[in-house]
């Protein structure tokens, strides 16, 4: 059976916030399409993403993943909860005797839990309540991986396992965030959505809260009726793999504008790369309005999270809305807003000029992102990846962008018309952005 929108209809949880907008072509027509806070969860599961929500208490996120947990998956999953004496042992082994002989060996006594290691949800609810040794443990969660006996066990099946975690933390006097224990950064770089719901934008709608509190009055988690559609999420997550597989153009050239590109700094006089520099040397740096202040590049873990979020926001699309085509820079542009977080922002900027306020520093790095992309479309087909442009103002017809030809360009030297000759590397550069890889997609 084909996975409906309807399918993955959330029970209990609410959250209709809008947060992505798309133009779409439906039936050759362009069309205005939104997607809302839920529907971004819903796409990175089906894209088999991990996701960490983090906020104040008692903004949902406990119900949310128990919504997943139950109405997605059948109860069927690994759940722990953050505690000093948490194990992820105890959940994929288990030791048993030898009744017959009497005879205990602890070797072979301990046996894999070989049905825990094919549950497909594994969640970990208020991590940060974890010390670090167990949050360690964590990473296996995470990773899809569990080790027993020298060798790695996946979890889940035919590749899919999704890890989903929550951090009930209470915000700090300095705007960042407090919890009984520091969160492993190691876990915040498996997260790849990491999702902030205190983030006025993120909350749910006055008439979500509405239809929340006319439903119960019950203020701990409500547990919902089993349901288990993992065998459509599963098909619908091997058709986005396959569709991240297949990369367009755009997509391509987006992959290095967000990689190497962002590596770029017009300061550094030897090799143009941030490295250790960065952020530091952005405070008194002329290119400070430049996106490479406001941002480093992505790992190529993250980069393969992006393609696979783009995949998943235009798969759901499909299933909110019926056969649409969505423009796959504007498919990728939101899942970056969503996928590059944690240690990729400028966090002195973060902490002097956004109180602390991680996600509009991130949605101001797209909105910038976004121009670049529009700027750079005359060159968006290898066809054109060589083409050179003309910007001038003609006082008698305005601003104007042309084709560049010679004689043209002779003709309006010679009246003396306030010109610049522009091509892609010239328009990157500008932007505070690296060229090195467009020698690499001209092939």
């Amino acid at each position: 059976m084909s996975l409906t929108y309807q399918d993955l209809e959330l029970p209990i949880y609410r959250n209709t916030r809008e947060i992505i907008h798309f133009n779409i072509e439906k039936k050759g027509e362009a069309q205005r399409c939104t997607l809302t806070l839920s529907d971004l969860v819903l796409a990175a599961e089906l894209a088999g993403l991990n996701m960490l929500f983090i906020s104040d208490t008692g903004r949902g996120k406990t119900q949310l993943v128990s919504d997943i947990y139950t109405a997605h998956f059948g109860g069927k999953g690994n759940w722990m909860v953050g505690r000093k004496d948490a194990s992820v042992l105890d959940l994929f082994e288990r030791t048993s005797a030898d009744l017959t002989t009497g005879k205990f060996d602890s070797e072979t006594a301990r046996t894999l839990h070989e049905k825990r290691v094919a549950y497909l949800l594994n969640v970990a609810d208020e991590l940060n309540r974890a010390p670090g040794p167990v949050q360690a443990d964590f990473f296996d969660l995470a990773d899809g991986k569990y080790a027993f006996r020298g060798e790695r066990a996946l979890l889940g099946k035919e590749g899919y396992s999704l890890f989903l975690a929550t951090m009930n933390l209470n915000k700090a006097g300095d705007n960042g965030f407090s919890g009984t224990f520091d969160v492993d950064r190691a876990l915040y770089n498996r997260s790849h959505l990491t999702i902030d719901l205190d983030h006025s934008d993120f909350r749910p709608t006055a008439e979500d809260k509405l239809y929340i509190r006319s439903h119960a009055m019950d203020p701990r988690v409500k547990h919902a009726e089993k349901k288990d559609i993992s065998a459509e999420i599963l098909q619908a997550f091997h058709t986005i793999r396959t569709r991240s597989r297949e990369p367009s153009l755009d997509a391509q050239i987006f992959a290095f504008l967000v990689d190497e590109s962002l590596d770029y700094c017009e300061k550094d006089a030897l090799k143009h790369e941030k490295q250790g520099s960065w952020p530091m040397a952005c405070l008194d740096c002329p290119h400070s309005a430049n996106i490479c202040s406001s941002v480093k590049s992505s790992s190529e873990r993250t980069v393969e999270s992006i393609a696979l979020l783009a995949q998943g926001l235009q798969y759901l699309a499909e299933l909110k809305y019926g056969p649409v085509s969505i423009s796959s820079f504007d498919a990728f542009l939101e899942a970056f807003r969503f996928t590059t977080y944690h240690g990729n922002l400028n966090d002195i900027a973060i902490g002097e000029k956004y109180a602390g306020r991680r996600q509009i520093l991130m949605d101001e790095t797209v909105h910038n992102l976004r121009e670049i992309v529009t700027s750079i479309k005359p060159f968006m087909s290898k066809e054109r990846l060589n083409t050179r442009l003309i910007e001038c103002t003609i006082p008698e017809r305005g601003s104007m962008t042309i084709e560049y030809q010679q004689d043209l360009l002779r003709s309006i030297e010679q009246k003396k018309i306030p010109h610049k000759v522009l091509d892609l590397p010239t328009i990157l550069k500008e932007k505070g952005i690296g060229t090195n890889w467009i020698q690499s997609i001209k092939k």
